[in-house]
């Protein structure tokens, strides 16, 4: 089997139904993984774990069809679907798209408070609000986001006493 950029059955089987329908017959799928777990350096053969995919590969085909059926049936409409972003759109790899959904977000974007919940977000966008700079007095953030916050509103660092003490602070 050809190498991918993952080491899927799915990708696999993917790589197999593409190959099988140029015309090429493969009698097995293996891969190849560097053993982690057990490396004996005299012996080469080690480094390596062999699986054979080759019953799960096969058996993935038929789901395979269905999806890739279903996949060419929204390549055919004549604008893209209404789909939200999610997990969905780098799991289990990146969609070629995810650029074009995802522009690059300002440098006060809500998004990037520190531990900010995604719900949170929804929240913020729900009611217009995109900037840091534009969040509620009222809305309810964690005593670091709420710092964040205040050090992007005021373009000034925050410093914890504690860095005073050490003598880290200028």
């Amino acid at each position: 089997m050809l190498p991918s950029q993952g080491s899927s059955p799915r990708r696999m089987a993917i790589q197999y139904r593409v190959l099988s329908r140029c015309g090429l017959e493969m009698a097995f799928d293996f891969i190849a993984r560097i053993n982690v777990i057990s490396v004996d350096v005299s012996n080469p053969r080690g480094f390596f774990r062999i699986l054979n995919l080759t019953r799960r590969v096969q058996r993935l085909q038929p789901k395979l069809t269905f999806q890739l059926r279903s996949e060419f049936k929204v390549l055919a409409l004549p604008t893209p679907p209404n789909i939200r972003i999610g997990p969905h759109c780098t799991d289990p790899v990146t969609c070629e798209f995810f650029d074009r959904c995802n522009p690059p977000r300002p440098h006060d974007h809500v998004g990037f408070l520190p531990r900010i919940h995604a719900r949170a977000i929804e929240e913020l966008e729900g009611m217009g609000v995109e900037s840091i700079r534009d969040i509620p007095a009222d809305f309810s953030l964690t005593e670091i986001q709420r710092r964040a916050a205040a050090c992007v509103k005021s373009g000034n660092p925050w410093y914890s006493p504690e860095v005073r003490k050490t003598g880290c602070a200028r």
